[in-house]
This record gives structure tokens, C-alpha cells and sequence, in this order.
């Protein structure tokens, strides 16, 4: 429906994009640093509300912004944002004040290494998993998420494939609201390793938190 690769500082808002069913409603490549998609209301895609391929922006005001974006009447295996493994990594993307709502799968996936990247003060309503970041050993640094609600996960509100990198650093889960979900981990960080040293891969910054679940054995 909409196809945005290296433009710069491009504006789109103020609209609803319906995908009529179709695998993808917006679809990003490229440099698209201080561009910004807003407003929007993102409804019956059966695959991907908006696919990110190789995409980057710069610092500052000159990130990827996507904001107020409203993601719907999806299918139930869909994504609402998929950010696709790229060499060099996406980088500079911020997702802020965006809702995902049910039937959808998965509300944002990161499928690979990644960088400068924000998500911030968004609703993730009934899913299965709220944030997934699926590579089995992901590289990422200045990965933060904060100030998010997670309404009645399926599954996991947010969830790693596996093991960090060694060097990835500066990363940050705080101030979120993990509410009614199930009974399977809030942030399941995958088999292999301990939560003690996951935690070390946010220097601090894995704090905040409030979940409504019942304390149980696991300190995950």
C-alpha cells in the first residue's frame, strides 16, 4: 500500500491505511533518517502492518520516527512492526505512543541485530507476545524499553530468542506495566542462560518494573 526506501525527512499522517487483507501495509527500506510516520491507523494487514528492511536513520532529530500509530483488525499470526536482520544492523528507530491491538501475534519483532532504538510509552493489548526479539544471538546496543503497558499476554510480554552478544551494551527494559497476563514468564530470556547475567547486559537499567502476576519460584 505504501512504499518508502531512501527518502529523507518524509512525512506521512493523519490517516488510515487499510491493507485489505493484503501480506504488508507499509513497507521501509533504506536511509530514512528524520522521516516520520504519524497518526496513523494501521488495519487488516494478514502478514505485517510495517515491514522495516535494512533501515536506518541518524542521530537526534534525524531518527526513524514512528508515532500514535494505531495497528488492528490484523490477522492472528500477524506482526505490527517486523525490523528485518540487515548488515550494517537497523539503526536510530523510535517507536513511541503506538498501540497494538488484538487479534495480532506479535507487536514488535526484531529479527536480528540492532541499535539506537527506542520503544517507548506504547499499549500492547492482547497478544501472544508483546516485543519478540527472535536471533538466537543478537548483537544490541542502546536498545531501550520503557514507560510500555502489556495488557493480558498470551505468552511473554517481551521475549529473546537466546543469549546476548558479549559486547552488547547500554540496553534498558524500565518502567513498564506488565498486566494480566498468563502464566508463562513476563520477560522469558530464552534457554542457556542465567537471569542473573541477562541482567548484566543492561548495566543497571533492567529496573522499574511492576507486573501484576503472583510471585512464584522463578525470578524472571
Amino acid at each position: 500500500i505504501i512504499s518508502l526506501a531512501n527518502c529523507k525527512n518524509v512525512i506521512i499522517e493523519g490517516f488510515q491505511v487499510n491493507a485489505q487483507d493484503k501480506s504488508i501495509a507499509v513497507n521501509l527500506s533504506g536511509n530514512l533518517s528524520g522521516s516520520l510516520l504519524k497518526d496513523l491507523e494501521i488495519i487488516r494487514f494478514a502478514e505485517t502492518g510495517i515491514e522495516c528492511n535494512q533501515i536506518r536513520g541518524e542521530p537526534g532529530s534525524k531518527k526513524i520516527s514512528l508515532e500514535k500509530i494505531v495497528f488492528s483488525e490484523a490477522g492472528s499470526n500477524s506482526t505490527g512492526i517486523n525490523i528485518s536482520a540487515s548488515t550494517p544492523s537497523p539503526e536510530y528507530i523510535l517507536i513511541e505512543k503506538t498501540d497494538f491491538l488484538k487479534p495480532m501475534n506479535t507487536g514488535v519483532r526484531v529479527n536480528g541485530d540492532l541499535s539506537s532504538t527506542d520503544i517507548r510509552y506504547c499499549r500492547f493489548y492482547q497478544l501472544k507476545k508483546g516485543i519478540e526479539v527472535k536471533n538466537s544471538r543478537p548483537h544490541l546496543k542502546y536498545f531501550s524499553i520503557y514507560n510500555n503497558t502489556f495488557y493480558e499476554m498470551q505468552e511473554n510480554a517481551i521475549a529473546f530468542g537466546g543469549t546476548l552478544q558479549s559486547d552488547s551494551y547500554r540496553n534498558g527494559i524500565r518502567f513498564n506495566l506488565f498486566c494480566k497476563g498468563s502464566d508463562s514468564d513476563v520477560v522469558n530470556i530464552g534457554s542457556g542462560w542465567n537471569f542473573n547475567v541477562f541482567k548484566d547486559y543492561f548495566r543497571g537499567k533492567f529496573l522499574n518494573n511492576y507486573t501484576t502476576r503472583q510471585k512464584t519460584d522463578s525470578k524472571k
